[in-house]
């Protein structure tokens, strides 16, 4: 599978680019375009497809590149404002890292939750 081909069916969520990730002999040449799928928010209707985590945390630990996008998606979480599906998925990515070890993702995850219910109060309060 070619580069363009993996991008297509990668963004789109598709079994056949994991697939190509686990049976490609060298899985790293698709490594941008796993850190794109994982910073963006790519899929057709989240409320049908939903949130892709365990299949992007899949892509990220077979191109082996799990720190970089790891650091990447928690320099993004921290910084969203707006998009409310982006910040479901990466949440739900960081939640995969750190089910799988990772405290790094734990401290973001429950950071962001302290800034929320902070925000919470002072909305209440007001």
């Amino acid at each position: 599978m070619n580069k363009k081909q993996f991008r297509h069916d990668f963004l789109r969520g598709l079994g056949s680019a994991l697939i190509e990730l686990e049976s490609n002999e060298n899985p790293k040449s698709f490594r941008d375009i796993v850190l794109y799928g994982c910073l963006h928010n790519t899929t057709y209707d989240m409320q049908c497809e939903g949130a892709r985590g365990w299949y992007l945390y899949r892509a990220a630990r077979l191109v082996g590149w799990e720190e970089t996008i790891e650091a990447s998606v928690i320099e993004k979480f921290h910084h969203i404002k707006e998009d409310h599906w982006l910040f479901v998925q990466l949440t739900a990515l960081l939640y995969r890292f750190a089910a799988d070890g990772s405290e790094k993702s734990e401290t973001a995850l429950d950071r962001q939750y302290r800034d929320m219910i902070k925000e919470l109060a002072q909305k209440i309060r007001k």
